[in-house]
């Protein structure tokens, strides 16, 4: 599955400052109200996706193995 980036969020950064604060809490993806209403909307594929689009980033903070 290839990761599409969506949004302009840095999560490199925005991982690195988790890590920098020590923080050990949960990371959650909200999906929005238009996303998860239209026809044919399918939960488990969205999160595989927004999981893939996370790693890279998570891989390169050394916070999850490739």
């Amino acid at each position: 599955m290839a990761a599409a980036r969506e949004g302009k969020t840095d999560y490199v950064a925005y991982f690195r400052k988790l890590q920098a604060l020590r923080f050990r809490g949960f990371i959650l993806v909200e999906v929005s109200t238009t996303i998860h209403s239209r026809p044919g909307y399918d939960p488990v594929e969205t999160t595989k996706r927004c999981y893939a689009n996370l790693l890279p980033a998570l891989v390169k903070c050394g916070m999850r193995k490739a």
